[in-house]
């Protein structure tokens, strides 16, 4: 007969602690004792923290079947777990401390039991604040962990011993021939113990939404691989080392090694995003803002989805409105979530992480799908108090609907967002190339990675190609093939006798006027593309494009140009039926609508769908951003619902 459980008391928050039992053979079957203990009374325990699945990439695939499960006994009576969870048990009962008592989740929760995992759930901040340090698993080591451990360990000491003024994501140039003898040494004679540290990153754990608050919470942490062990202030040392040669390597002139290193670091770089991410949490980024920590725990994995809001809601500080509720599909507790959002913040923010259409069948289009990883890779559009990994915005950005404010209902069930507003136009050209990879495809403005890899062989040459790709005007010399075979007039552009083509030199769209901003076409192309924003070297963050920056013909660095798009991947250049330049979601046709919607710092693109509309996606529209239309709106009383599907 299998475990049974006994049920948790009602009257307090109860939790239960296993003990290990010691085993005289290593081969001898797990056993367990386990205990209902009140919380309030401040037991002594240590939590774990594991992936319920394969450890890794390098383990049998089958691990990840939760049918797939070996045999422990909990007081005397069969129990089963996954294959990683026993792992770690057999560590813990040779390698771990004696006498322990241990939470964890998958033997001290009842996991078929609906009501007793909402009520731990809602509970695990407080488990994890009250234990007494975490112990996280990171499965059994393979042939790379020993290389990766020592790694740490050398990196870790060396980023102690820095000096304050080496202890820098950016190295002044001052401090340039200090930082190459950092970096020979550090980077060694081998670059085996690099790649090591890289699948030591590519472990599963760090890209899971409950470790968070499994390492932001607890009072100590250590991690363990095998019977590996290392602190985790160790593994923020090496993030820092990570992060700085990834930032500053190339400073360093006639380095034997720089190829080599350039690409130890990129590929380095990818594998430790996930890892770097959650250091910037764990080290008190904001966290009570709960639409910009569901945009960081998009990227993670979740065995149930629904855990994507739930572990973001264990760290957000402000927020204990929403309860974890297992009883709800997928759907409705990502409903309940942004419903939430556009109540407590009285505005529409979280509409930016929606990506049209949702991977999840039947989920309303003005609802972001966190249980698709893949829609990272379009950031939203800055707004005042929007947070990088490194910076604020702490100015209003934008402000197309003026100084309004957001009015809204919801209807049948909280499926559709009702919205005040007015479709201004619609789209009449959406550019053909999409840049959904950021700078690796930005040749797709004008010839193919092949041709453009050929024909540039220094970063200082592709770096004059890129300007050149920008500066092309592919997209507008598109729209003016385009409209010129429609021989229809735009109202926002005043040419004159000026007659489009398609063919020719650039400077030709330097001649006509975009209304609206009283500059060339030319200009109007680039605001828009960049959205009337850059981020100048030096710069904390992205500012509006000024005049003084115009006039020196977009003098800036083509580094900065380039990682500024970046920033704009996954959208497309696009025009209305009256002329206006818009940056629109990649995924917006001819015929959608362009919607300014009260309370909203961004237009949207919106499409027609029934009785109402579909949510494609926020957009820039160049002139119209700082409460023009908005005014003609007020003043024409055009404002009506608009009814989001």
């Amino acid at each position: 007969m299998a475990f049974q459980y006994t049920a948790l008391s009602d009257d307090f928050f109860e939790i239960r602690l296993l003990k290990i039992v010691p085993a005289e053979n290593q081969n001898d079957p797990i056993c367990v004792t386990v205990e209902h203990v009140p919380l309030e009374s401040e037991p002594k325990y240590l939590a774990l923290s594991y992936t319920w699945g394969r450890p890794s990439p390098h383990f049998p695939v089958e691990w990840d079947d939760p049918k797939a499960t070996a045999c422990i006994t909990v007081n005397g009576m069969p129990f089963q777990v996954r294959h990683n969870l026993h792992g770690a048990l057999h560590m813990l009962r040779s390698k771990g401390p004696r006498n322990a008592a241990w939470w964890i989740d998958a033997i001290c929760i009842n996991q078929d039991d609906i009501q007793e995992r909402n009520r731990q759930v809602s509970g695990m901040r407080g488990i994890y604040e009250k234990c007494k340090g975490t112990a996280v698993w990171l499965g059994p080591a393979d042939t790379t962990t020993h290389a990766a451990f020592h790694k740490i360990k050398l990196l870790a000491q060396s980023w102690e011993q820095r000096n304050d003024r080496l202890k820098v994501g950016h190295v002044a140039d001052t401090d340039i021939e200090e930082y190459t003898e950092l970096l020979r040494t550090e980077v060694g004679t081998s670059l085996q113990p690099w790649e090591a540290l890289r699948h030591f990153f590519q472990r599963f754990w760090w890209e899971r939404s409950w470790v968070v608050q499994e390492v932001f919470l607890p009072p100590t942490i250590v991690f363990q691989c095998g019977e590996y062990v290392v602190r985790w202030q160790d593994i923020l040392n090496v993030g820092s080392v990570i992060m700085q040669h990834a930032s500053s390597f190339r400073k360093v002139k006639d380095f034997e090694q720089a190829t080599t290193v350039g690409s130890m670091v990129a590929r380095l770089d990818k594998s430790f995003r996930a890892a770097g991410e959650l250091m910037f949490l764990s080290i008190g980024r904001k966290q009570n803002d709960l639409a910009m920590l569901l945009h960081w725990f998009r990227r993670t994995r979740a065995t149930d989805p629904r855990d994507k809001i739930y572990a973001a809601l264990g760290i957000c500080r402000n927020d204990e409105t929403i309860r974890p509720d297992y009883s709800l599909c997928t759907n409705d507790v990502y409903m309940q979530a942004a419903k939430h959002s556009i109540e407590t913040t009285r505005s529409f923010r979280i509409l930016a992480h929606c990506r049209f259409p949702p991977t999840l069948d039947g989920l309303p289009s003005w609802v972001p799908d966190w249980s698709d990883r893949e829609a990272v890779i379009r950031t939203g559009i800055p707004k005042k108090g929007h947070s990088t990994l490194t910076s604020e915005f702490e100015v209003n950005i934008y402000s197309a609907s003026g100084q309004s404010r957001a009015e809204f209902r919801f209807e049948d069930y909280d499926r559709q967002l009702i919205v005040n507003g007015t479709i201004l136009h619609e789209l009449a050209f959406v550019s053909t190339g999409r840049d959904y990879e950021g700078p690796r495809n930005l040749s797709r403005l004008c010839g193919d990675d092949a041709e453009i890899h050929e024909r540039y062989e220094s970063d200082t040459e592709k770096d004059d190609a890129f300007h050149d790709m920008v500066r092309g005007c592919k997209w507008l010399r598109e729209w003016a093939a385009f409209q010129s075979s429609l021989k229809h007039e735009f109202p926002v552009v005043g040419h004159g006798d000026w007659t489009y083509q398609a063919e020719g030199p650039s400077d030709q769209f330097d001649k006509p006027t975009y209304v609206l901003t009283r500059e060339s076409l030319s200009v109007a192309y680039l605001r828009t593309l960049f959205m009337d924003i850059l981020k100048t070297p030096g710069a904390d963050h992205e500012h509006r494009i000024s005049a003084e920056m115009l006039e020196g013909s977009w003098e800036v660095e083509s580094r900065t140009l380039r990682a500024d798009w970046y920033m704009r991947r996954g959208r497309a250049f696009a025009v209305s039926e009256s002329g206006l330049f818009l940056l629109v979601p990649g995924e917006a046709q001819v015929g959608d609508s362009i919607a300014f919607v009260q309370g909203s710092e961004v237009p949207f693109i919106l499409r027609p769908w029934g009785a109402g509309y579909l949510f494609i996606g926020e957009c820039y529209v160049h002139g119209l951003m700082d409460g023009l239309a908005w005014e003609l709106i007020e003043k024409h009383r055009w404002i009506t619902e608009l009814r989001i599907l």
